[in-house]
């Protein structure tokens, strides 16, 4: 954290931007990083992403994300990020699944970010280990999601869902 921050200083000190996007996954209990690092943003008036799993979600987290309302905007991490997948690579939403328990899951766990955090909850989805089936990924605009959040763009044959590509970077303006 203290790097972080040290090169964040460096460019208030030269009077320069720095642009980036931070995403922090699996949100569901207290870790020892979550409140500096929401601490560390608000105090450079910079927001971040965290994706919440609805599931298991503690209050400790509930209560530490609602204090920084203004910084952390929550985006649904899966439902339970429980791995369904039969092969080497994980997935919380392989093909194989029924798709209206998926549906029903990704909707319960919507509802209960949309109920819990308000305004601070964006609807999109970052589905677990960046792996989603695409005929999943073509229902999440009418389940009511506005968009997906992956390491990879995935094809969307509905034009209505946007996407952001995780990245690892900073960028230098």
């Amino acid at each position: 954290m203290k790097q972080i921050e040290k090169e964040l200083d460096k460019y208030i000190q030269h009077n320069s931007t720095l642009s980036f996007w931070w995403r922090d996954d699996d949100a569901e209990y207290c870790s020892n990083y979550l409140e500096p690092l929401l601490k560390l943003f608000h105090t450079y008036n910079k927001q971040l992403i965290i994706g919440v799993i609805p599931f298991s979600v503690e209050e400790s987290v509930v209560k530490i994300l609602k204090k920084y309302k203004n910084t952390a905007f929550i985006f649904q991490h899966g439902f339970s990020h429980k791995n369904y997948s039969l092969s080497c690579e994980k997935s919380e939403f392989v093909k194989e699944r029924e798709i209206s328990k998926v549906e029903y899951e990704l909707k319960l766990g919507k509802t209960k970010l949309e109920q819990v955090f308000k305004c601070q909850f964006i609807p999109y989805l970052i589905p677990p280990w960046n792996t989603i089936s695409d005929n999943i990924v073509n229902q999440l605009h009418n389940w009511g999601y506005n968009g997906i959040s992956t390491w990879y763009l995935t094809p969307v044959n509905n034009q209505k869902l946007y996407q952001i590509k995780k990245r690892n970077f900073l960028k230098n303006k």
